[in-house]
């Protein structure tokens, strides 16, 4: 992962930030304390809120609800990550699709598989 464009757009979701080596120290978006206690570790894909206790294991969650869903591109594709609406594109094929054909039969055709049955209800009588 890129950290300058990490930071980059870190700074575009959440603002203002302080750089404290491993950690950024922003204002936490969800309880909107005046100090910068909600911690971003980079190196462990982590945050935590001091105050309010928002944390998890996943950066990506709070820039999707806090930030816009550009910024969300931005860092899936930081981060190499596919969405899914466009994961089963990866694979599929385009089907041609036929239409069943219809086929006229002769009256006095018999098929193989009625024949075979006859022939069976023949030998055990």
């Amino acid at each position: 992962m890129n950290k300058k464009e990490a930071k980059k757009i870190l700074y575009e979701a959440f603002g203002h930030y302080s750089d404290k080596g491993h950690e950024l120290l922003f204002a936490c978006p969800s309880c909107g304390h005046h100090k910068r206690k909600f911690s971003i570790n980079l190196d462990k894909n982590a945050y935590k809120c001091w105050v309010c206790d928002y944390r998890g294991r996943n950066i990506r969650r709070p820039i999707r609800r806090f930030g816009t869903y550009t910024q969300l591109q931005k860092w899936d594709q930081i981060t190499n990550r596919t969405d899914l609406e466009r994961f089963s594109d990866l694979f599929s094929e385009k089907e041609n699709v036929r239409e069943k054909q219809k086929v006229e039969l002769p009256e006095e055709f018999v098929s193989l598989l009625v024949q075979i049955r006859c022939r069976q209800l023949e030998c055990m009588q």
